[in-house]
């Protein structure tokens, strides 16, 4: 019987080499599911192997190839160029990203030291609104003795 079982064993291990060289042959999925599918065997059977199981992370790890077995269709070669290229691009828009915020920030700072009114009343003298200002509503002169009237600070306004 663990003649029969080893015998077994064999074909299933054959039949997952041949899937997974059928399928980097053919470019298509590789992974442990799809190999194991193709092969028709239980994926846990594939784990229970690790030698088999390290093939399929290999061949997964590949770059696929272009139908018909003409090779791969990137280099792994190329992939890292092409990683070294967008590492260094993302360092040159992090730089720019950088100093527009600082610019961002000087605009902020000149706007709050010139043009930003004052807190608590206080005139402000460098403002652009300062010779335009009005008081927003007319003021009560009273006093003991007087009577209320209303005075109106407004060039142009009877008192």
């Amino acid at each position: 019987m663990a003649e029969g079982r080893r015998a077994d064993t064999g074909r299933r291990r054959q039949r997952v080499q041949t899937a997974l060289a059928a399928a980097a042959k053919e470019g298509t999925e590789i992974s442990v599911t799809a190999i194991a599918r193709r092969a028709g065997v239980d994926h846990t059977f594939l784990y229970r192997h690790r030698d088999l199981l390290g093939q399929v992370h290999a061949q997964s790890a590949e770059p696929p190839t272009v139908p018909g077995g003409r090779g791969p269709v990137v280099s792994r070669a190329s992939l890292q160029a092409d990683l070294l290229a967008a590492d260094a691009r993302s360092a040159r828009l992090a730089v720019q990203v950088r100093r527009a915020l600082r610019g961002l920030w000087l605009v902020r700072e000149l706007w709050l030291r010139l043009l930003k009114p004052r807190r608590r009343g206080l005139p402000n003298p460098g403002g652009p609104a300062a010779a335009f200002s009005e008081p927003a509503h007319p003021t009560v002169a009273s006093g003991p003795g007087r009577t209320a009237r209303i005075t109106d600070h407004r060039p142009g306004r009877p008192v």
